[in-house]
C-alpha cells in the first residue's frame, strides 16, 4: 500500500460497528528466500533492482510488525493483534523458480528484458545455484514470512 495510513483510515471508517477487518503482507526479506535469493545473485553481479524496497508500495513496506500495528491503532482500531504466517514455497525445479520469478517478479522482468542473452543464460544459472540449500527430492522450497493483522 503506498498510501498505508490514510487506506487503514478509509478501512476503518467503512467498517461496520463491530466489524473485524484483516489483511497479510510479506515479512521480512531475511525470511522471505523465495524473494530474495534472486535479488542476491543479480546484486552479487552488479545488477541494482529499481526501487526502495521498503519504500511506501515496495514489497517489504509493511513487513515490521511494530509499523502494523501503529498503522491500525493510528487509523482508530481498537483490538489489533499482529502476528507472523510461515511456510515454504514449493518449486518443481530450479529452472520453474527461475522462469516465474523472471516472468511475474517483481522488478526482474524489465530488467533481463535489457540484458544481452549470454548474461541472462549466466544469471540464469547462477541462480539456478543458489538454490541448491533449498533442494528437496522434488524441487526446491523456499521459505516464506508473512505479516498477518487482524483488528477490530
Amino acid at each position: 500500500m503506498a498510501a498505508a495510513s490514510a487506506a487503514l483510515s478509509e478501512v476503518r471508517r467503512d467498517l461496520r460497528p463491530g466489524g473485524h477487518f484483516a489483511y497479510a503482507v510479506i515479512g521480512s526479506p531475511a525470511a522471505n528466500d523465495w524473494i530474495t535469493a534472486m535479488a542476491r545473485v543479480f546484486a552479487q553481479r552488479g545488477h541494482s533492482l529499481v526501487g526502495d524496497p521498503f519504500s511506501p508500495g515496495g514489497p517489504f513496506s509493511l513487513s515490521d510488525h511494530d509499523r502494523n500495528r501503529a498503522l491500525l491503532a493510528g487509523a482508530g482500531f481498537a483490538d489489533v493483534e499482529v502476528t507472523e504466517l510461515t511456510g515454504t514455497m514449493a518449486f518443481d525445479s530450479p529452472g520453474a523458480y527461475w522462469e516465474r520469478q523472471s516472468r511475474i517478479g517483481g522488478p526482474f522482468p524489465a530488467l533481463i528484458a535489457t540484458l544481452p542473452a549470454e548474461e541472462v543464460a549466466e544469471l540464469r544459472a547462477a541462480v539456478e545455484a543458489a538454490l541448491e540449500p533449498f533442494a528437496t527430492g522434488t524441487g526446491c522450497a523456499l521459505p516464506y514470512s508473512l505479516v498477518v493483522a487482524a483488528a477490530s
